[in-house]
């Protein structure tokens, strides 16, 4: 059976297609990657939105999206298909944004300039926001499960969960440096593997 994302433009309010969304993810959690992948792309205009209402830059709303696919993906078995997705979602989205804005925050009280790490993020430059937003989340998954324990558990901390440094390092019991510097490494990482896949793909064509 032929899988219909629903329209970008009707998210908010029609309840169609939230049960849609809704059976696209109960069809995810079984392992069906097209449900998955029209999923993710269901979701990105209204996760958009949601992000862009208390964020300002572009990058920090799209770095901010990709921090919800990352969740989402994450805790993606623990939905239950009998209650409404878009609660679930929205909880998860609330959460990353406020992170978002913690971080920000926090750089913006230390009047300090932004860590050559700080704009990494799992998509292309900003003139391609678009198409690699929507981008292949699917490859992004299969790479972070690529990487070592140390830095996919650093990820899933910092990235996934929002913790900040320090949270990430008592709960590992490392130095705050050492999650940093696993955080720093794992991106590097997922860009590479990202890349490859990128070229391998460019390469079938």
């Amino acid at each position: 059976m032929a899988i219909v994302v629903p329209e970008q433009n009707v998210l908010d309010d029609v309840s169609a297609a939230w049960a849609e969304l809704a059976a696209l993810l109960a069809l995810a959690q079984n392992g069906d990657r097209a449900a998955y992948s029209a999923l993710l792309q269901g979701l990105l205009p209204y996760l958009r939105r949601l992000a862009a209402r208390r964020l300002a830059r572009p990058q920090d709303v799209e770095d901010t999206v990709q921090d919800i696919f990352l969740s989402v993906h994450a805790i993606r078995h623990t939905y239950d298909p009998s209650r409404p997705l878009q609660p679930w979602i929205n909880v998860i989205a609330e959460r990353r944004i406020a992170d978002r804005l913690r971080r920000l925050y926090r750089l913006r009280a230390r009047e300090a300039p932004l860590p050559e790490d700080a704009g990494e993020t799992f998509a292309a430059d900003d003139t391609n926001m678009t198409s690699e937003v929507t981008l292949d989340m699917r490859a992004v998954h299969r790479a972070i499960e690529q990487l070592p324990p140390g830095q996919r558990q650093a990820i899933a901390l910092v990235k996934v969960q929002g913790l900040s440094l320090r949270e990430a390092a008592a709960r590992t019991g490392q130095s705050e440096g050492a999650v940093k510097l696993s955080v720093h490494r794992a991106v590097k990482a997922l860009r590479n593997l990202l890349g490859k896949g990128e070229t391998e793909a460019d390469g079938r064509e």
